[in-house]
């Protein structure tokens, strides 16, 4: 798969936080690299999984990250 190059201008938070991924990614190219392969970039349900295994054995219904992103989509627009 071939990956095209995209500049996009980051905020100074942004960039901050990015500065702080890179030292625990190693060499890896990638941000957020997989843990057993980290030439390749995580997993697209890794986050689903680690939210997965932090609820179990919580009374809290299951739900995914995508959720999480409605729910602050939807406070946020109601609040204007």
């Amino acid at each position: 798969m071939d990956i095209l190059p995209h500049i996009g201008y980051l905020p100074t938070q942004a960039q901050t936080l990015f500065k702080e991924l890179k030292p625990p990614a190693n060499s890896s190219d990638w941000v957020l690299p997989r843990r057993s392969i980290p030439a390749k970039p995580f997993a697209n349900n890794a986050l689903n999984q680690a939210l997965k295994v932090s609820l179990q054995g919580q009374e809290i219904p299951a739900f995914t990250i995508h959720d999480l992103r409605r729910t602050a989509s939807t406070l946020l627009h109601e609040q204007g």
